[in-house]
This record gives C-alpha cells, structure tokens and sequence, in this order.
C-alpha cells in the first residue's frame, strides 16, 4: 500500500489476473488518522480506471453520483463501506478491462482525500485448448493417447477451476489435474469440437478446437437394392458403406474368393441365374482396410431346361412298364409337373407328378409324350418324345410257336 502518514490503501495481491468473462474481485482495505483533535468521516468512495488519481474521469465506481463509465454500468459492484473494506467485484470481465485500478476516498475534511497509488493491476486472459502431441489441423489416429489442455494464458491454473464442452454441452466428471482432459486411447467416438471454460461462467468460453480423429474403415457392409426377392431379368444394385475417416478411397468386390470390379457400387442391369451366390466387399483408406459380412444374392426364375427321361431306355415291348421322368432346373424348385400325351394336332393331359409310370404298355399309350414344370415364376415345357412299341413278342400255343415284330396283326384259330 502507499502510506502518507496514517492515510493508507492497500492492494493484496496488487496484481490479479482473471479469465475472460468470469468475475474478479480486487481486495482493497484503507484507513486514515484517527485524530483527536478533528474526528475525520469518510463520505465519498470511488475506483478509477487507469487514472493516476482518480480525478476528471469517468468512474468504475463512485459513491457521490460521480460520472460512471458505461463500460462498467451494471458490471461493477463495491464491496467495501466507508470505514475500513474497500473491496471491488467486477462482473464479465472483457479484454478492455486490463490495466490499473485505483480506490480514492475523500473526507469531511478539504485536505483528508487520498488515492492508493500505484494501484492493483488486472490482466485478462483468453482460455485457449491445445492438443498434445499436435497433430496438423488437430487431427490423430484411433489408438493413440492424446490430452486436451485448457491452457489459461497468464493466469494460473490452479486459480481456477474448468468445465469441459463437446460440441456444445458439457461433459461430465472433467475435472482433472492442470485442467487437461485425457482421451486414451483415443476413439473416433471421441471427435469433436471442444471448447473449456471456468466453471459456472459459460461466457468464458474458448473458441472451439476441433479433434479429428482418422480411422481405418469400420461397420462395413453390403445392401442390396430393390431389397426381397431377386427375379432373373431384374436390376440390381449391391451397394458397399463403411464408417472411415478419411472416407473410403477404395472399394473391391468379391463373389467367393474372386475378385470382380474396384467401385462402390456393383450392378446387374439384367441379373441372372448365374449372378447367384455369395458377395462381400472391401473398403480402404490410408490407415487400414475392413471387409463387410457375405450376403447371398439368391437369384429366383421360372422352369428352364425341362426335359423327359424315359425308363427303361431302349426298346419298348408291348405290355411292359414304362416311367417317364420330369427334370426341369428352378427357383424356387418346381411346384407342379403336368403331363400331356399329343398324336397329331390332339393334345391330352395324362396326369401330374414328377413320374409318369404306364404300368402295362400297350399300342394305344403309343405317342408324343411331354411334360409342363411350373413355379410362382412362371412355367416351362420340355420337348415331346415319342414312345412306340418297338421289341419282339413271341405267343405260345400248344406246339405252336409265333413270332412277330413291329405293328404287326395275327389271328389264331
């Protein structure tokens, strides 16, 4: 403090550092003699800013309607009374607000006024994050430790107390030592903007650091477009999606273990059959690589490549048993055979199944012979075979023996 014989102001500490937007109060206390001879009453108080004495300015504060700064109007609040405390808050405090404070009083007596020179000095802070290690534009890979620091500038740090804020809200349970924050190890969860301020004043805020967080791809996966059943004919689009960061720059198709196209998007203008089986994807970037789950492309069409088989094969001898096979290639497998038997421009159904059994084979079962496979797809005829009575039959009638082959007719008597 300054002394002039018992009139005294002291500053403690004379020099305060506060953080943007938070408030301070300076400690101030006074006195003045305490004379017999004429007993001194204090009746006016003031602060000053970077004034030397208080004297034609503009007030922080003053009690005797004193001209008061606009700058300070509703943010400056004495603390003190007109004895002893001379305490000062300042609320909100902004940058312009650096420099030297000044507590003047003045008495009932034309020479008892005094101004503590020098004064307190307030500096201001900005709270700023900073990253360690750095990384160019805040950027870090997953994996590794990394810790945020609320850097105060020339205020210490133990002078205060910080909240976290990410993306806007706060996070809870931040409060560590040296107001850092540790993210180890690092997730891509984890990025964000971040931003620190004094606790319980949100106008202390630091602008905002960004954390970009690089990650090989992840959750890579496979959708197929239009989704339900693929019908041969039909487009279709496989579409390959991961979570990178940076994105994806390379995308690889797999059917099986063979390699087919390098982009994201794999297309079947007109899909068929053979495009059926099991597909999966690749994504890449500069940090690593991650394949999606198979999806099996079931590939659904009508009856094709229906054909009869006939058993036994070869010779057809008159009276002998006779089976007709139906095999036909479907998606999903076929749902009903029907059997038709046609001798010129006459067409007859024979019955339906899979089998066509002639138990007792006879020249009227002679014909054109084919079969329809049918599924919810559509349906599919096979080519007619024919079945004629082709072997050798021999009768026996007492010691008689005769032989005849093809159509032949024969009368016994």
């Amino acid at each position: 403090g300054v002394l002039g014989g018992s009139w005294a102001v002291w500053y403690q500490p004379y020099k305060i550092c506060a953080v943007r937007g938070s408030s301070v109060v300076l400690p101030c206390s006074y006195d003045y003699p305490n004379d017999h001879d004429y007993k001194y009453e204090v009746q006016t108080v003031m602060w000053c800013h970077n004034n030397n004495y208080c004297l034609n300015t503009s007030y922080v504060y003053h009690s005797g309607g004193g001209s008061i700064s606009h700058e300070y109007r509703h943010r400056a609040e004495y603390l003190g009374n007109k004895q002893k405390n001379c305490a000062l808050k300042i609320k909100d405090i902004r940058t312009a607000d650096r420099g030297a404070y000044r507590f003047r009083f003045e008495t009932n007596h034309p020479g008892g006024k005094w101004t503590g020179v020098p004064g307190v000095t307030l500096s201001v802070s900005e709270l700023q994050v900073k990253m360690s290690p750095s990384g160019v534009n805040g950027t870090v890979r997953e994996g590794d430790a990394v810790t945020l620091t609320c850097d105060t500038g020339s205020c210490s740090s133990t002078q205060t107390q910080i909240t976290w804020i990410k993306n806007g809200r706060p996070i809870s349970h931040t409060q560590t030592p040296n107001n850092t924050l540790r993210l180890n190890p690092v997730s891509y969860r984890d990025s964000g903007n971040y931003s620190c301020a004094v606790r319980g004043y949100r106008a202390t805020r630091s602008q905002g650091f960004t954390v970009d967080v690089h990650y090989a791809p992840k959750s890579t996966s496979v959708s197929v477009s239009p989704s339900g059943e693929i019908v041969e004919g039909s487009p279709v689009t496989l579409t390959c999606r991961s979570n990178a960061n940076p994105p994806v720059q390379r995308y690889s198709w797999f059917k099986s273990s063979d390699m087919l196209e390098r982009k994201q998007s794999l297309f079947f203008a007109n899909i068929s059959s053979g495009d059926s089986g099991q597909y999966y994807c690749e994504a890449q970037n500069r940090i690593g690589d991650h394949t999606s789950t198979a999806v099996t492309v079931d590939v659904q069409y009508a009856p094709k490549s229906t054909s009869v088989s006939v058993s036994p094969s070869g010779e057809i001898v008159e009276g002998s048993p006779v089976t007709l096979t139906c095999s036909s290639n479907a998606n999903p497998p076929v749902q009903r055979y029907s059997w038709f038997q046609s001798s010129g421009a006459a067409v007859w159904e024979k019955g339906s199944g899979q089998s066509l059994n002639i138990s007792n084979f006879s020249s009227g079962d002679s014909g054109q012979y084919y079969c329809e496979a049918q599924n919810k797809h559509g349906a599919h005829n096979s080519t007619a075979v024919p079945l004629t009575i082709t072997g050798t039959v021999r009768i026996t009638h007492r010691d008689m023996s005769v032989a005849f082959s093809g159509n032949c007719q024969i009368s016994l008597c």
